[in-house]
Order: C-alpha cells, then sequence, then structure tokens
C-alpha cells in the first residue's frame, strides 16, 4: 500500500507521511497516469462487480489475513471494537465485491484501508478499488501504516471527528423498542416442517432471507414467498437483508423444484420473486418465464404472482415475463423519492415505469406495488408517491411498516398507528386503487391471496 498520497491533508498530531483522504469520485480518477505518471489504472468498468473475474479462493485469502494481521490492523482493530468506536459495527478484512477491505463500517458504509508500502501494481490496483467501493457510495478513509504505530492516539483522534464516524447511524433513529401493536412473536416450532420441506427441495425463501416477522404466521399456513435465483442480491440496498455476496450462477432445475413445492404445499396462489440480478444479461427474466411454465404444467389453476426487480429498465425483459402470463405481475416502489438513497442502484422514475408499461403491455394482469412507512418520509410525500403508482394504472397497493433486519440497516424513524395505516388505504382507495392492504404488518406478498376480491 502506499505510503502518501498527493494532496491529502496530514492528520493532525501524526507524524509525517501519516495521511487521510476521502476516496475520489469514481469520474475523477485518471483513466491513464497518476499525476506523477508512474502507474496505469485499470479501464474496466467498476459499476457492477460481477463484470470483474471471481476469485473462488477470496474468502480463504481473506480468513489467512485476519489470522496473520499486522501490527497496524491489530492495533488499530482492537480501538474500533473496545475504544470509542464500540458502538459501532466494523467488520475486519471484510469482501465487498471482488476485493477484501482492510475495515467496513457496516451500519455507517465506511471502509477504512491502513496504506503501507507502495509499489506500482498496487498503486493501479487501490485505485480501481476506490472507484469501484465509491460507486457503491461508501466513504473511504486512508491511514497511512506509521501513523498507527507511532501515534494510535492522534489516528484515533482523526477518526472520531472525522463527518461519517461521529455516531453509529443506527443510533440516529427512534428508540428501537417496539410499539404493542408491533410485537408479534415468531415461533420456530411452527416453521420447522416448512424448512424441512424447503430443506429438501432446495429452495430458497424471501420469508427467511428477509427476515419477515410474519414467517410463522404463514409457514404455519402453508404459505411461503419463493425466492428464485439465488440468495445473493447485485444492489446494495441498505434496508434489506438479502445478501449482498458474490451470485450464484442460475439454477436449472430450480423452476421444476418450485413447481413440485407448490404441488406439495396445494397451493391454489403462489407469489415468485428473485433478488436482483445485474449481472444476467436479461435480469433473470427467463428465469422467471421458465419457472411459470413449470407450475402451469403441474397445477393449471393455481395463480401465478410475480414480483419482479427493475431489470435495470430492459424492456425486453419485461415482455419475457409478462409473456408468461402470470395472474398479478408486481414490482415495488418502496419509498419517497427523496429517500431513495436506501435503495442502490434504483431508481425512482424507472420503477414507476416499470409499472407503466406493464399496464400498457398486458393491460389484463393485475398491477401491484408497494410502499414502506417509518423511513422518515412526510405525509405528503406519502400521498404524493401513492398517487403517483396509482396514475400508471397500477391496481394493488400494499403499505406496511419499515422494521430494521438489523441495526446495521437503515435506522426506523417513526412507528406508524394502525389508525394511521387505515387513513392512507382510505385515502389511496380514493385514488383508484381496486384493493389496497395496509396495517403494520402489511408485506407486499402478505394475504397476497385477497388481492382483488370484493371485500376490500
Amino acid at each position: 500500500m502506499r505510503s502518501e498520497r498527493k494532496n491529502s491533508p496530514p492528520v493532525e498530531g501524526c507524524p509525517k507521511g501519516g495521511v487521510v483522504a476521502p476516496v475520489e469520485e469514481a469520474s475523477d480518477l485518471p483513466t491513464s497516469r497518476q499525476e506523477n505518471g508512474v502507474a496505469k489504472s485499470s479501464k474496466r468498468t467498476l459499476k457492477n462487480y460481477n463484470s470483474l473475474p471471481y476469485n473462488p479462493k477470496l474468502k480463504e485469502r481473506a480468513k489467512e489475513l485476519r489470522k496473520a494481521g499486522n501490527l497496524s490492523e491489530v492495533l488499530l482493530w482492537q480501538q474500533l471494537k473496545n475504544g470509542q468506536f464500540k458502538g459501532f459495527d466494523f467488520d475486519r478484512q471484510k469482501i465487498i465485491g471482488n476485493y477484501i477491505v482492510d475495515f467496513y463500517c457496516t451500519n455507517n458504509n465506511v471502509v477504512i484501508e491502513i496504506d503501507g508500502v507502495s509499489h506500482d501494481y498496487k498503486v493501479a490496483y487501490d485505485m480501481e478499488r476506490d472507484a469501484f467501493l465509491s460507486g457503491l457510495g461508501l466513504t473511504v478513509i486512508h491511514i497511512d501504516d506509521a501513523s498507527v504505530k507511532q501515534n494510535l492516539a492522534g489516528v484515533m483522534a482523526m477518526l472520531s471527528n472525522h463527518p461519517a464516524l461521529r455516531a453509529p447511524l443506527h443510533r440516529r433513529g427512534i428508540s428501537q423498542r417496539k410499539p404493542v401493536w408491533l410485537r408479534k412473536k415468531i415461533n420456530l416450532a411452527e416453521n420447522r416442517e416448512m424448512e424441512d420441506l424447503l430443506k429438501g427441495l432446495n429452495l430458497n425463501t424471501v420469508c427467511q432471507q428477509a427476515s419477515c416477522p410474519n414467517i410463522s404466521e404463514c409457514f404455519s399456513k402453508k404459505q411461503a414467498t419463493f425466492l428464485i435465483m439465488g440468495k445473493e442480491c447485485t444492489r446494495k440496498c441498505t434496508f434489506c437483508n438479502i445478501s449482498q455476496e458474490m451470485p450464484s450462477p442460475l439454477d436449472s432445475g430450480e423452476p421444476k423444484r418450485v413447481a413440485e413445492a407448490v404441488i406439495k404445499l396445494n397451493l391454489s396462489h403462489v407469489v415468485i420473486t428473485s433478488p436482483t440480478r445485474d449481472d444476467l444479461t436479461d435480469g433473470g427474466a427467463a428465469h422467471f418465464a421458465i419457472t411459470v411454465d413449470a407450475i402451469r404444467s403441474d397445477s393449471i389453476n393455481t395463480k401465478i404472482e410475480l414480483l419482479i426487480p427493475d431489470f435495470g429498465g430492459n424492456i425486453d425483459s419485461l415482455k419475457t415475463v409478462l409473456s408468461s402470463q402470470p395472474d398479478i405481475i408486481a414490482h415495488n416502489i418502496e419509498t419517497v423519492p427523496r429517500l431513495y438513497k436506501i435503495r442502490n442502484g434504483a431508481d425512482y422514475k424507472r420503477s414507476l415505469d416499470i409499472l407503466r408499461r406493464s399496464k400498457t403491455m398486458a393491460p389484463e394482469i393485475p398491477c401491484k406495488s408497494g410502499i414502506m412507512l417509518g423511513l422518515g418520509e412526510k405525509e405528503d410525500e406519502i400521498i404524493d408517491t401513492i398517487r403517483d403508482i396509482a396514475e400508471t394504472g397500477c391496481d394493488y397497493l400494499s403499505i406496511g411498516q419499515y422494521l430494521p433486519p438489523s441495526k446495521a440497516h437503515t435506522p426506523v424513524m417513526e412507528f406508524i398507528t394502525p389508525a394511521k395505516f387505515a387513513e392512507f388505504k382510505g385515502k389511496a382507495m380514493t385514488l383508484g386503487f381496486e384493493h389496497v392492504e395496509s396495517a403494520p404488518y402489511v408485506r407486499s406478498s402478505y394475504h397476497a391471496k385477497q388481492y382483488g376480491k370484493a371485500d376490500n
């Protein structure tokens, strides 16, 4: 690693050479040579880490680095875990994409790199890594190896005053104690039979992967939302519990196993969803269609609901999914446009366009969307978002309370009362929706088969 960086201010109280520099924006990085002319940086596009070569031994290498950590890393790690940063959630030798970073603060999206001896290849590698991390919205702080060894107190003082590390983000929300209407219990015993069936068929559910609070209720009724195309997502949404590691290859046998599960569970309504797969040319659209065909061939009377990603705005992918003729097509808006930073890689207008085009291209297929509340949105923003969704021609809407899966996720800012949810339902119905589910525990696929019934 580098012993110093150009134009980087020295750390106050640290010896000469100790520096900290926020990562440059990817667009500002040189595309050919550094200013000093010593190292070329790669021209590879780093917007999507799945386009990079995958090293299957990356996890083993990270373990080795953790075990053999040098003196600077050990000293800083002890302070990060036990010093004034005790309330922060730090990982050491964390894999992010195809890179191993020294320290990663999971609840503040901050990376800390200790820079040591520099050489040409390492300079180019670090520039690529920094551009990649910047593209994910991460803040990268560089610290000189000598500074850690010679003036650890000065380094810690600098870090404690850094804008990105002044307080753990999860402490900036409201008290995490839930009100009485949000104290649903998860009964592991009720989950066991369903979990055994899913394990036997090698299938995933979003209920399990997203830590859904309704899991015991749904599993006890033999209901689940199947998560196809793996458990890993290529987006970095800060509210979601789906894994963000390297995605697995598609499993060609999965559609048939989903169809088998539908038969075994005797489902009259099944919901199929997936993580976002930006690494696939069609975003996984063909796999959705194949899964629908597999279910149709064995369970002709089962209603099929597809909860799809945005496919990066690829209209051909949307056509592929609609051509499979699902009974309901769904795509969640999730939150108000001002808070869309929690949906890293998504775009509010693009998501609205998915809904609008779905109704234009297949008007006979009911369209559904959902939003979550409690992220700090204002009431007028909520109404405007509901109106935007209604204007796409969307038929069904779900509104539920956001509950962070862990302290490392975006904090909850407000617990919405059941009465307020009922009020939003009434306003949504006046905007033209055929069916609205609005309550604290409502999720997109919760009570899915109730949508469209006359008793709304």
